[in-house]
């Protein structure tokens, strides 16, 4: 292996002196004339052609740069290591006189730059953020940002609305070490906002939706496996439209917080639980309607039954020849009342 030598005062390459030797780099015959060191002692120096340097080194600058030029275009690579003055970094160029490609590290700013129309990676790749967060930023707003603190790991992808209006739309990630949530989002100058969020913990998953309006196009199901609960909640404690496959029963509700309404359909037959229940309360006072298809009976609660309709018969046979059958209701007027009855067939 050759190895150079210690500058003395008979190898520092000094003016040309031509036929090899100590003072010159190469023989006649463009042999290296031994191991050389050049001592620029603060010069710069450059090769060059035609005026244009193909290599300069600048010991004031602590600069170096290789160059490849023609009348118009150019290819550099140039290094910087001037801890001085602020400057340690590196430039890959390349520039045809209209198009320019280019690759710049800045060592004290830890900022690497990419400058091209278009970025071909290829064969496999691994980036690793080492902890680090990774942004990709236009006019200082991020359009990716991937944040591996952990714990707190963040990735999100987001379009920013640059002219001042602050619209956004953007997807999201985010986990802790106890739970993980996946939005998905819009919001108009920041004063409406739509968003999808699945939010998932140790003890509950969840999707929630907020939007002034939701429009369903084409045929839209929703499968509730037996076992599982699917429930369309109002934010004041109960719940608008319940599906229970634990129980095999289905809920239709309005609820404010203490007036109720609702319809509650069961059909069970495994524990003998097949019912209907229609019921309104005010907090005081309820009206019910109760129905249970094994017992065969229907109970009705309230304090005050008003038949509307109910016709007027004076008797079971004059209900018939009206066309009431058995089992229909009617009443007959006397003097100081109305009585109801039932119509029954004549044995």
């Amino acid at each position: 292996m050759a190895t150079f030598e210690v500058l003395t005062s008979s190898n520092v390459i000094g003016p040309p002196s031509g036929g090899g030797g100590g003072d010159t780099i190469y023989t006649g015959d463009g042999s290296l004339a031994g191991a050389r060191v050049v001592d620029l002692d603060g010069n710069v120096l450059s090769f060059q052609q035609g005026g244009n340097n193909l290599l300069e080194l600048d010991p004031v600058g602590f600069t170096s740069t290789l160059t490849a030029t023609d009348a118009t275009a150019q290819s550099l690579v140039r290094v910087v290591g001037d801890l001085s003055g602020n400057n340690v970094s590196f430039e890959i160029n390349s520039n045809d006189g209209t198009n320019e490609v280019s690759i710049a590290g800045d060592g004290q700013a830890q900022t690497l730059s990419y400058t091209a129309d278009t970025h071909n990676f290829t064969g496999g790749g691994l980036w690793d953020l080492d902890g680090n967060t990774l942004q990709i930023q236009q006019g200082g707003n991020n359009f990716l940002e991937l944040n591996p603190t952990a714990g707190e790991e963040i990735a999100r992808l987001q379009v920013n609305n640059l002219t001042g209006d602050g619209n956004q739309a953007y997807f999201s990630a985010f986990t802790t070490n106890t739970d993980a949530t996946a939005t998905i989002g819009v919001s108009l100058g920041f004063e409406t906002e739509s968003y999808i969020t699945a939010f998932a913990d140790a003890t509950t998953s969840t999707i929630q939706y907020t939007a002034d309006s939701h429009t369903f196009n084409g045929n839209v199901g929703v499968g509730v496996a037996p076992g599982n609960l699917f429930e369309v909640t109002n934010g004041a404690g109960g719940y608008n439209l319940q599906i229970d496959n634990t129980q095999f029963a289905s809920s239709i509700e309005s609820y404010n917080g203490t007036a109720q309404s609702y319809l509650r359909l069961r059909s069970d037959l495994g524990t003998n639980a097949v019912i209907f229940n229609l019921s309104t309360y005010d907090g005081t006072n309820q009206v019910n309607i109760y129905g249970d298809a094994v017992a065969q009976t229907i109970t009705l609660t309230a304090v005050h039954f008003n038949y509307a309709g109910l016709q007027d018969f004076a008797s079971n046979a004059a209900a018939i020849s009206g066309g009431l059958v058995e089992g229909d209701l009617y009443y007959t007027r006397t003097v100081d009342e109305a009585i109801v009855k039932i119509v029954v067939t004549p044995a």
